[in-house]
């Protein structure tokens, strides 16, 4: 790194003075602004990769690489090693990427098979079936089944991007959100045919034995009687 005690000592002089400093310096400070143009110029070239790699390494907390790539970004911080050759950035970049786009498509295609056996859930049902298809659709749109838009990764912009909108943990709650939005629906379908219709929601619960399962489905029983018994149709979700 080119010393800078010398600028500093030439900055504090004036007038003539200062100016002859300046020239019988000349040749150092040529040396020096081509060094620190080189710097200037990988700084610009690096610090968007940088950046990009500093934004996407939160998201992969819940993978392997992130324990694998944080120690080297902090040695990177600590070290002062950006603009080190060869450059540290490329091949930190290029692994964390790999894993986010892996985790990112495995994250959706999970949620688009869910997705899939909601909606088959949804058009096997006996009230939806009697729907007309105009009905079923305006039930779809207020509950936001629409088809699942395709995701983008061609580029890491585009992959911070997706991520930012949804995150990898985020995509298990977006899952129970749409099985929630398909039993509202179901709800709907039965409200259409039957508007006194109310809903059930079954409780979710661990069964180990066969004594648990009766005392369950007794509850059910009971539960579901005692909206049957008020005179209203129900729902169970």
């Amino acid at each position: 790194r080119p010393p800078i005690l010398y600028i500093t000592e030439l900055e504090s002089l004036a007038g003539n003075e200062q100016l002859a400093a300046v020239y019988e310096q000349r040749e150092q400070i040529r040396r020096d602004y081509r060094t620190w143009s080189l710097w200037r110029d990988k700084t610009r070239t690096r610090l968007p990769q940088w950046e990009l790699l500093t934004k996407l390494i939160p998201y992969a907390e819940s993978l392997p690489v992130y324990g694998e790539i944080v120690p080297e970004i902090d040695a990177v911080k600590e070290q002062r090693k950006l603009l080190a050759e060869p450059d540290p950035v490329p091949p930190l970049l290029t692994k964390l990427t790999a894993a986010l786009r892996q985790a990112v498509t495995a994250a959706r295609n999970a949620h688009l098979r869910a997705y899939q056996e909601k909606i088959e859930q949804l058009n096997q049902d006996s009230n939806w079936c009697r729907l007309s298809p105009a009905k079923q659709q305006e039930i779809r749109n207020r509950r936001g089944l629409g088809p699942l838009a395709p995701i983008n990764l061609d580029s890491d912009e585009d992959l911070l991007k997706i991520l930012q909108q949804t995150s990898l943990l985020a995509w298990e709650d977006k899952t129970n959100a749409m099985a929630e939005r398909v039993s509202l629906a179901l709800l709907d379908a039965a409200r259409e045919l039957a508007p006194t219709a109310k809903r059930l929601v079954l409780p979710r619960t661990t069964i180990n034995t066969e004594a648990e399962l009766d005392a369950y489905l007794d509850e059910i029983k009971e539960d579901a009687l005692t909206i049957i018994r008020s005179g209203k149709p129900v729902v169970l979700s």
